[in-house]
């Protein structure tokens, strides 16, 4: 990271089971190999959070276009 440049990254739940009493590269494994999407809490984007407690914040206008797409390819 460096001073005014863009920021990406992702933050992990520390309640989820997989990732309990786990540091370093274990933590690391928990979430790959056992707790995946699940153990997310956060995903920032260039700085801005896109993803809080797993949720994405545009998930109801994503999930709106995509059924509209759905429809028109059914």
């Amino acid at each position: 990271l460096a001073a005014g440049a863009p920021a990406d990254f992702v933050t992990l739940s520390a309640q989820h089971p997989s990732l309990a009493a786990r540091h370093g590269a274990a933590l690391a494994d928990g979430w790959i190999f056992a707790a995946g999407r699940g153990a997310i809490d956060g995903v920032w984007r260039r700085g801005r959070r896109l993803v809080t407690q797993g949720w994405h914040h545009d998930r109801a206008m994503v999930e709106a276009r995509y059924r509209a797409a759905l429809a028109r390819l059914v």
